[in-house]
């Protein structure tokens, strides 16, 4: 049995990481086909560090996407897939208001838009008068049990908190151990150019797909598709065992030799240190 079910994508975002590099993924990821796909970015898990400068980054970069028909070559984004879509969207914003969420940006449909709206969202004439269009959304949530934290709300809606920590590490950690309290684990990605922090959060998440250095969308066709908890069981596109070549990948970020061998480590050492007594190692005679 396969089951393919929905998702609550997460960025982890650490300080090191570029931030407009991080907008851009971001954007991608949340607004594209405008939050409808079962892999969209649904919150970002910003460092204290960055988190201020990433919100007025994020936030000035979607006031540039002009909203309107798909046919339209000025549109960059899209409506909602259904009247009944736009109600369970704007449903869910206003749950997470309502649990202590505050609005950061967009969380109205345009209909219902109020007028110095108008001013300060882009979107075609036609879009405030009909059709399913709901701007991209960002609500700050300081609360890791609000609504929109462990809700799919199935739009271009971006939930966004925080963490912290006395290191890089233990941040990261502290991001991941929040990433994972989710009930879904379809994709999630974590931003940071420190390859050794990249493969903890590999070891450590919960997840079915996990991008290092980008968002949660774009690169699983083609691959192993699926993800663990509620986002499913299974894996779509795995193929057959017995018709896959495998290559095997060894990335050591431990920061120091080492060898998997039981009892390697005073043989690494010794080599390390010159030493001629290679023969009394851990791996017996002379």
């Amino acid at each position: 049995m396969s089951l393919e079910l929905g998702g609550h994508a997460a960025i982890v975002l650490l300080d090191d990481f570029d931030l407009d590099r991080a907008v851009a993924e971001a954007v991608v990821a949340n607004c594209g086909d405008s939050g409808q796909r079962c892999v969209s970015l649904r919150a970002v898990f910003a460092q204290d560090t960055v988190v201020d400068e990433f919100r007025r980054r994020y936030v000035e970069r979607i006031k540039g996407l002009r909203i309107g028909n798909p046919a339209d070559p000025a549109t960059v984004m899209g409506p909602l897939v259904s009247e009944e879509q736009l109600e369970r969207v704007e449903s869910g914003v206003a749950r997470a208001l309502a649990e202590g969420g505050e609005r950061v940006y967009g969380g109205f449909p345009l209909k219902k838009a109020p007028g110095a709206a108008r001013t300060e969202i882009p979107a075609a004439p036609e879009a405030w008068e009909r059709g399913y269009f709901f701007p991209p959304t960002v609500i700050e949530a300081r609360d890791p049990a609000n609504y929109a934290m462990h809700h799919e709300i199935f739009g271009p809606v971006l939930c966004l908190s925080t963490f912290g920590g006395r290191s890089r590490e233990e941040a990261l950690l502290n991001a991941v151990r929040l990433m994972n309290e989710s009930r879904y684990g379809l994709s999630n990605a974590v931003l940071t150019n420190q390859l050794d922090l990249a493969m903890k959060a590999l070891e450590r998440a919960k997840t079915g797909i996990l991008y290092i250095g980008r968002g949660t969308t774009g690169a699983e066709l083609g691959k192993p598709f699926g993800g663990v908890k509620d986002s499913g069981h299974g894996r779509e596109g795995a193929g057959l065992d017995e018709v896959t070549y495998l290559k095997q990948v060894y990335i050591d970020y431990h920061g120091k030799p080492r060898m998997a061998q039981a009892g390697a480590d005073e043989v690494v050492q010794r080599l390390l240190q010159g030493s001629r007594a290679l023969g009394e190692s851990v791996f017996g005679g002379r």
